[in-house]
């Protein structure tokens, strides 16, 4: 009999450390989903600056071609007046 009661709370123990261990997993398992939703939120958030960036970059690229397109006509109005453009790319009225 006292054998018997020796392993039933030699059992019981086991169970609690098992119930503890089973515990901890679950607390470890909610971190880890927590971390992944934040996870989750920054790969979106990143996701939207780089299309924001790329959206960006083409404004940008068409200001460019714009600005080419300005200096190109800038140009040739003054040829037709006879003008060049100086080599430091500014037109002097002196």
């Amino acid at each position: 009999m006292r054998e018997r009661d020796e392993v039933m709370r030699e059992s019981d123990e086991v169970m609690k450390e098992s119930n503890e261990v089973m515990r901890e997993s679950d607390e470890v398992m909610r971190e880890s989903d927590e971390v992944m939703k934040e996870s989750d939120e920054v790969m979106k958030e990143s996701d939207e600056v780089m299309k924001e960036n790329d959206e960006v970059m083409k404004e940008n690229d068409e200001v460019m071609k714009e600005n080419d397109e300005v200096m190109k006509e800038n140009d040739e109005v003054m040829r037709e007046h006879g003008m060049r453009r100086p080599l430091s790319g500014r037109f002097s009225l002196g």
